[in-house]
């Protein structure tokens, strides 16, 4: 079993990230990009803990790529931040060049705005914003077996 926790869109506030690392020991953390800064700091924080991301709009001068492939348990999580499939304007892009790659879990940010769904023979989430927004919220990923369960959680 795998639990992976689900950051977007933190723009610099890394002190909830850190708080729920602790209290939560997920055995996996990505970050959906929005400040790469953010998740090289997680990863000092936490060396013992599995912690990946990918590159956001804001992250201008990063060398973290825009799309990563991973697989966890199994499956396969196809996780980008969203600006490049333009996922403000609709999920169609994105989820159609995860479907391209056979992915069974899509993950993406950049709209601050949480979001799941178990459509087109994936499970999709965005976690929603960890540092700006109305509603502030991350996503735990849970995979056992065949079966991934997706939650938003709110802070």
């Amino acid at each position: 079993m795998s639990r992976i926790f689900v950051f977007s869109d933190s723009h610099g506030e890394i002190n909830d990230m850190i708080r729920i690392i602790e209290e939560g020991s997920p055995d996996m953390v990505i970050h959906l990009g929005d400040y790469t800064a953010d998740c090289d700091d997680l990863c000092r924080k936490f060396p013992d803990v599995r912690i990946t991301g990918v590159r956001g709009n804001c992250d201008y001068r990063s060398a973290v790529p825009e799309l990563r492939k991973l697989h966890v348990d199994g499956k396969l999580i196809f996780a980008a931040h969203g600006h490049v499939y333009n996922v403000k304007s609709g999920y169609t892009r994105i989820c159609y060049a995860a479907m391209e790659n056979d992915a069974d879990i899509l993950l993406f940010g950049h709209t601050h705005i949480a979001y799941k769904d178990s459509g087109l023979g994936m499970e999709i989430m965005n976690p929603g914003s960890i540092g700006r927004g109305i509603k502030r919220s991350y996503g735990v990923i849970t995979i056992e077996g065949d079966k991934v369960d997706l939650e938003i959680v709110y802070i």
